[in-house]
C-alpha cells in the first residue's frame, strides 16, 4: 500500500501517504476505506497492514519473495534478485497470526478505530540483503542479479504503534525460516514448488471467470482518502 515511498524519517508510519503502484494495492486501500466507513457505535474495526509475509503454512505460497528465494536456492542453486536496492518489510506468518490474536484479545479502547503496521524494524530488508541471508543459509546457491528487471515497490515501515500499544514484537526471522524450509525440502515436501497451486496469480488466471471479470476501479484515479480514519493518527 505504501508503494514507492519517500518519507522524512525514512519509514512509513500509519499516517504516511499511501502510494499504490498496482491494482492489488489500490483494492486493499479501498477495502480499508469501505470497512472504516461502516464504523459506528456497534462496530469499531482494527486495520492491520501486514509486512510481506513469509513462512511455512498449510497452504504454502511460493509467489512471495521470502518463500521463493529459499526454494530456488535449495532446488535450483540460484537466488535471483531483480534490482535489489528496493526495501521491503517482512514478517513470519506465525508472527502475523499472533498480531491478529493480540488485537482480538486487546481492550477495544486500545485497538478500536486504529491502524497498525505489523512487522519489525529489524526486518526492513533490501531485497539484496534478503538474498544474502538466504545465500548464507544455502551456501551451495549463488545470487544472480538482474538489473534489467526490478520492482517499483520500495518502502521501509515503522512498527512503533503496535509495539507501544500491544507490546508486540515478532519472534521469528528469515534465517529461522530458511532452516525450517530446508528441513521440509529435505523431507521431500514441495519438490514441485513452481506448481500453480502455490501461486495465487496462476490459480486466478485458470478460473473460468478470469477473462470475463471486470473491475469497477479506475486505476488511474487516486484513492478517495490517503489514510483511514484513526483515533491515534
Amino acid at each position: 500500500m505504501y508503494g514507492r515511498a519517500e518519507t522524512e524519517n525514512g519509514r512509513c508510519d500509519e499516517t504516511s501517504p499511501l502510494n499504490p503502484v498496482s491494482l492489488y494495492a489500490r483494492i486493499k486501500i479501498q477495502s480499508e476505506q469501505a470497512i472504516v466507513d461502516l464504523a459506528d457505535g456497534n462496530f469499531s474495526p482494527t486495520i492491520l497492514r501486514m509486512a510481506t509475509i513469509y513462512g511455512l503454512s498449510p497452504r504454502m505460497r511460493f509467489d512471495l519473495v521470502g518463500n521463493v528465494l529459499p526454494a530456488k536456492a535449495y532446488h535450483d542453486a540460484v537466488i535471483p534478485v531483480f534490482g535489489g536496492e528496493q526495501y521491503r518489510p517482512n514478517v513470519h506468518v506465525a508472527d502475523a497470526a499472533r498480531a491478529y490474536i493480540d488485537c482480538l484479545t486487546a481492550p477495544i479502547e486500545t485497538v478500536g478505530d486504529t491502524v497498525y503496521n505489523v512487522g519489525s524494524r529489524q526486518q526492513n530488508f533490501r531485497i539484496d540483503e534478503l538474498a544474502t541471508i538466504v545465500a548464507d543459509c544455502f551456501p551451495h546457491a549463488d545470487i544472480a542479479y538482474h538489473e534489467d528487471r526490478t520492482d517499483d515497490r520500495s518502502y521501509r515501515v515503522s512498527f512503533e504503534r503496535i509495539t507501544g500499544d500491544l507490546d508486540y514484537e515478532p519472534q521469528l526471522t528469515i534465517r529461522d525460516h530458511c532452516h525450517e524450509l530446508r528441513d521440509v525440502f529435505e523431507s521431500g515436501d514441495f519438490d514441485e514448488y513452481t506448481a500453480d497451486r502455490y501461486n495465487n496469480c496462476a490459480i486466478l488466471e485458470k478460473t473460468d471467470e478470469f477473462e470475463t471479470t471486470a473491475t469497477n476501479l479506475d486505476h488511474h484515479e487516486p484513492p478517495m482518502r490517503e489514510t483511514p480514519i484513526s483515533k491515534s493518527a
